[in-house]
């Protein structure tokens, strides 16, 4: 779980958030066609500036999301699912590639990260459980060689489809190794209406809500809080840290 979770992490905190209906007093509009356009970060104490965001669409399809560090992600459906994701890192112009496959039911089954810098290949598949419960078995690869299982993941949905706990498990799948649990608001959240996205099951928390609190059983909480604008939609986010309070992390979330 660790490598992916970091990969996951990095893709998600670097997309998460940001709104210019930020006037309290405007009108409500029909929220189903609010879309994310940029989400600015800054972080207390650091001299790196702040971090941007740029999202593009077709209609309600994500196209593309590009960072002012030079990250692009370009985003590829396949009716209305996301199979495809390149994630340009550097200057080779090669890009990481997300591939992802579902079943007739619209539900993720494998998802494929293959780095070809690196020759790497890290490979997820999803079962679904009769208790509505989600195992993940993780599989990696390098070099060419066999692929191997590293470990397995199992996660339990609340009421919105949104991620409620995390179990990880040792690699023979008997004992749980790590546990992370979600508290959400019930609010929009910034991806709520990117065609696609909340099928992706990302591990960082929801994609229909707000995460308010994320509690890892080995790393601590992370807390957030959040302003709205008239559409119930995130306007800014401050999250903070339990094993690093003098950190605060702060998104503007920019919407169309």
């Amino acid at each position: 779980m660790k490598k992916l979770s970091a990969l996951v992490l990095l893709v998600l905190f670097a997309v998460s958030c940001s709104s210019s209906d930020s006037d309290a007093t405007s009108n409500p509009t029909n929220t189903d066609s609010i879309l994310l356009r940029r989400t600015i970060q800054t972080t207390s104490g650091s001299t790196d500036g702040a971090y941007i965001n740029d999202f593009t669409y077709n209609g309600n399809k994500l196209n593309t999301i590009t960072s002012n560090n030079g990250l692009i992600e370009k985003y590829f459906y396949t009716g209305d699912l996301i199979t495809r994701m390149e994630w340009t890192v550097d200057n080779s112009g090669i890009p990481i590639v997300y591939v992802y496959s579902y079943n007739n039911n619209g539900q993720l089954v494998n998802m494929t990260k293959t780095d070809n810098l690196v020759d790497q290949e890290f490979r997820i598949a999803y079962s679904y459980n009769s208790d509505g419960t989600i195992t993940l078995n993780q599989y990696s690869r390098t070099d060419n060689s066999p692929e191997e299982f590293d470990n397995q993941n199992k996660y339990y949905m609340n009421g919105n489809n949104d991620i409620e706990r995390i179990e990880d498990y040792n690699p023979s799948g008997t004992q749980i190794t790590q546990t992370t649990t979600f508290v959400y608001d019930t609010k929009n959240s910034p991806f709520k209406n990117i065609l696609g996205w909340s099928k992706l099951l990302f591990a960082t928390g929801g994609s229909h809500t707000n995460v308010t609190s994320m509690v890892s059983s080995i790393e601590g909480t992370q807390t957030s809080t959040y302003q709205y604008n008239i559409n119930d939609f995130p306007i800014a986010r401050s999250r903070s840290y339990s094993w690093n309070p003098g950190v605060t992390d702060t998104f503007e979330y920019i919407y169309e």
